[in-house]
C-alpha cells in the first residue's frame, strides 16, 4: 500500500510513450489493435516489414500496448522529449479561457 497515494502526489510533468523493440516482436498486432480500439491510434504498421511502429506525437503514454503485448519487455515506456500535447479538435487559441457555470464561479468566492 505505500505506492497509492493521491493525486497531487503525482508529477503530472513526467510523460512517457511507448518504444517497441523490433528484434522482441512477434508481429502479433495486440498493440495495434488495442491502441486503434481506444481511440489514440499511435502505433501503425510498416508495410514491408510489419511490424508497429509508435507515432510520437499521438502516444499519450497510456500503457494499454504495453499491457496487451504477450512478449515481456517487448514494449518499454520510456520518458517522453517535453510535455504531450493532446489534440482536442480546433485550435481555441492563447487568450482562450472556459466558461465555468454560476454554480462554480460561486464556490471558488
Amino acid at each position: 500500500l505505500d505506492r497509492i497515494g493521491t493525486f497531487n502526489d503525482l508529477d503530472t510533468k513526467q510523460h512517457v510513450i511507448a518504444l517497441i523493440d523490433p528484434e522482441m516482436c512477434i508481429n502479433c498486432g495486440k498493440c495495434y489493435m488495442t491502441c486503434n480500439d481506444t481511440g489514440y491510434q499511435a502505433i501503425s504498421f510498416d508495410p514491408e516489414t510489419h511490424l508497429p511502429q509508435v507515432n510520437e506525437n499521438s502516444c499519450t503514454g497510456c500503457t494499454l500496448c504495453y499491457s496487451v503485448c504477450p512478449i515481456i519487455e517487448c514494449i518499454k515506456m520510456v520518458p517522453r522529449d517535453g510535455l504531450y500535447t493532446p489534440k482536442r479538435g480546433i485550435d481555441l487559441g492563447e487568450d482562450w479561457k472556459p466558461r465555468l457555470p454560476d454554480i462554480q464561479l460561486k464556490h471558488k468566492k
